[in-house]
C-alpha cells in the first residue's frame, strides 16, 4: 500500500493508464540470509549465458500479460519461480482481483492460499482439453493456509480427486488500488503487519468471512491494533470481485529456505527442464593443466572452453584460478565466488561472494556468505556469515536457554570452548536484546580481506561440525582481524554492510570472468 500511495504521489491521474509489475522482496530472508544484503530481487536464477536476478526472470516470464491486461497493479514474489502454458482464452481485464491458481494436492494447500471454485469439476473437465492451458473461474471465497478438513467442508477439493487450486500472483484494478491507497493514508504510518495475501484476499468473494480478522496463528508479530486494522480493511474489500485464471499446465517452485535453493537448483529435475537451468553459468577459469608455454617463458592460457560433466551443482559468476585443481561435491551452489587453486567444497553447501584461498577445504552441509561492512570506526572490513545449512536463524529461545542454540547442528554449549566463544554466552548478544536467534548472535568476527574472513568461517563449520568437535586455531587469524567490536550478528552485518564497493567487486569479477577461459557443461 505505501508503493500505492507512493506511485499516485508521483503520477497522478497517469497511473490510470499504467500496468505495473509490484514484486514483493521485502523482508529479512532469514531461511535463506545471503539474498538479504541486496535483497530477494536481486538474487540468481541460472538461466541462460549470464546470470540472471530474480527481478529479471519475473519481467521475462511475465512479458505477455501487458497486452491482456486492463491499468492495475500486478503483484508477485521474487523468491518464487512460476512455469506455465498459455493457451486459451484469459486476461486481466475484470473489475477487483484476478489471481492465477494452480493446480496441487491438498498437502500443498495446507501451506498457501486456496480458491473456493464456483464450479471446480468444470473446470479440472475444461483441463482435459489439449488445446486449453489456461482458463478463466469464478471464486467464492479464499482461505489461507486451510486444513485439510477446512478445505473439504468449503468446498475447495474437487470432487473425486485430492486436487486443490492453489495461489501465487494476483493483479488488482485501478480502483481497487486507489480504495488501498485511501485506506492506508488514513492511517499513515501503519503499525500493524498487514498481508497481501492473507488480508487482502481473505476479504474477496461472496462468500467471504470476517472471522479470520482475529486468528493471528499465521502473523509474526500480533500487534494490539491488528484485529482492528484487519477489520477495517475487511470493510474496504468486502464485496470486491475475486476472479482466477486456472494454470492448468503450470507449477511453482519457492527458492526462500536453503534446502529449496539447493534441491531446485542442483537436483530438481522437472525445474531443471522446463526452466532449462543450467549447472554453470558465468563459469571461467585463468588457466588450465594444458596452458601452453611461449619462448619468453610466459603462460598463455589457450582460449578453448573447459568443459566438465557438472553432476548435481549449480555455479553462477565464478572464477577459478585453475578450475581442474578444485574439487566440486554435489549438491553444491556458489555466487559470484573467486576459486583459488586445490580448494575443496564438500557436498550440500551454499557459498556466496566469497574469495576462496588455495588450499581451503570446505566441509560438508555448509552456509558461508561474505559480506563487505563499514565498521563503527569507518574501515572497510569483510564478514562472513558461517552457519550450517540446517541452522535455523528463526528460532527463538529463552534468555535462559541460551546454550541450547544450534549452530552447525550441535549447541552453542557444546560448541563454546571450540570455538572460543566467552564463558558467559549472553555477552555474544547485545544487553538490551530480548530476541536471542542465531540472527542476532554475535558470533562473526570482521577481517581486513575476504579471503581470511571465508577461512575463518570454514574453519568454524570444521570445528564445530564433525563427529569430533576440534578446537578452532583462532590464533593464526588474529593477524588478519579488524579491531574491536570483535564479533558480528546478521542485525549488525545488515545494518552496516557496504554495499558499493560489494556491487564494485562482483563488476569486477565478471570483467574477469569475460576474460579468461569459459568452463561450459559437457
Amino acid at each position: 500500500m505505501e508503493v500505492v500511495h507512493v506511485l499516485d504521489d508521483k503520477y497522478g491521474d497517469k497511473l490510470k493508464e499504467y500496468r505495473i509489475l509490484l514484486i514483493h522482496a521485502g523482508g529479512f530472508s532469514q531461511r535463506l540470509p545471503h539474498v538479504s544484503v541486496l535483497g530477494k530481487a536481486f538474487g540468481l536464477v541460472p538461466i541462460g549465458d549470464r546470470v540472471m536476478t530474480c527481478l529479471e526472470f519475473c519481467m521475462k516470464i511475465f512479458s505477455d500479460f501487458p497486452q491482456r491486461m486492463s491499468p492495475g497493479i500486478f503483484l508477485c514474489c521474487s523468491d518464487v519461480l512460476l512455469t506455465f502454458s498459455l493457451s486459451g482464452d484469459w486476461g486481466f481485464n475484470k473489475p477487483g482481483f484476478t489471481a492465477l491458481a494452480h493446480p496441487s494436492p491438498i498437502e500443498i494447500g495446507t501451506t498457501h492460499g486456496v480458491f473456493v471454485l464456483k464450479d471446480p469439476e468444470s473446470a479440472l473437465e475444461a483441463s482435459k482439453q489439449p488445446s486449453v492451458d489456461v482458463c478463466s473461474g469464478s471464486c467464492r471465497c479464499f482461505l489461507h493456509k486451510p486444513t485439510a478438513g477446512v478445505m473439504k467442508s468449503r468446498g475447495a477439493v474437487v470432487e473425486g480427486s485430492d486436487t486443490v487450486f492453489t495461489d501465487s500472483t494476483f493483479y488488482f484494478d485501478y480502483s481497487t488500488a486507489m480504495r488501498l491507497c485511501t485506506f492506508y493514508r488514513e492511517r499513515r504510518p501503519l503499525l500493524d503487519e498487514v498481508d497481501a495475501y492473507g488480508d487482502f484476499l481473505q476479504a474477496l468473494g461472496e462468500e467471504s468471512s470476517n472471522t479470520y480478522c482475529s486468528n493471528v496463528v499465521n502473523v509474526s508479530k500480533a500487534t494490539a491494533g491488528l484485529v482492528k486494522t484487519r477489520q477495517d480493511l475487511y470493510d474496504v474489500l468486502v464485496g470486491t470481485e475475486l476472479h482466477t485464471l486456472l494454470m492448468f499446465r503450470s507449477a511453482f517452485y519457492h527458492i526462500g529456505t536453503t534446502k529449496e535453493y539447493i534441491h531446485h537448483f542442483t537436483d530438481d529435475p522437472v525445474l531443471r527442464r522446463d526452466l532449462c537451468l543450467r549447472s554453470a553459468v558465468e563459469v571461467a577459469t585463468v588457466s588450465t593443466t594444458n596452458d601452453s608455454t611461449e619462448d619468453n617463458g610466459e603462460t598463455t592460457a589457450k582460449r578453448a572452453p573447459v568443459c566438465y560433466p557438472f553432476a548435481n551443482q549449480c555455479l553462477m559468476a565464478c572464477l577459478f584460478d585453475e578450475f581442474s585443481s578444485c574439487k566440486l561435491s554435489p549438491h553444491t551452489v556458489m555466487e559470484y565466488c573467486h576459486v583459488g587453486r586445490n580448494v575443496t567444497i564438500s557436498e550440500n553447501t551454499i557459498i556466496c561472494r566469497a574469495h576462496c584461498p588455495d588450499g581451503l577445504s570446505i566441509p560438508a552441509n555448509s552456509f558461508l556468505h561474505t559480506v563487505d561492512v563499514k565498521t563503527p570506526s569507518g574501515a572497510h572490513g569483510y564478514v562472513t556469515v558461517a552457519m550450517g545449512i540446517r541452522d535455523s536463524t528463526k528460532s527463538k529461545v529463552q534468555e535462559d536457554e541460551i546454550g541450547a542454540l544450534k549452530f552447525s547442528g550441535k549447541s552453542l554449549n557444546e560448541v563454546r570452548q571450540c570455538l572460543a566463544l566467552p564463558s558467559d554466552l549472553r555477552t555474544l548478544w547485545p544487553s538490551a536484546e530480548t530476541s536471542f536467534t542465531l540472527w542476532t548472535v554475535r558470533l562473526f568476527p570482521v577481517f581486513s580481506t575476504p579471503s581470511a574472513s571465508l577461512a575463518y568461517g570454514a574453519a568454524q563449520l570444521a570445528a564445530a561440525g564433525g563427529a569430533q568437535l576440534q578446537p578452532l586455531d583462532s590464533d593464526r587469524f588474529t593477524s588478519d582481524m579488524l579491531p574491536s567490536p570483535h564479533r558480528y550478528s546478521m542485525v549488525d552485518i545488515l545494518r552496516l554492510k557496504n554495499t558499493q564497493p560489494l556491487l564494485e567487486w562482483r563488476k569486477d569479477l565478471r570483467h574477469s570472468i569475460a576474460a579468461a577461459i569459459p568452463v561450459h557443461e559437457s
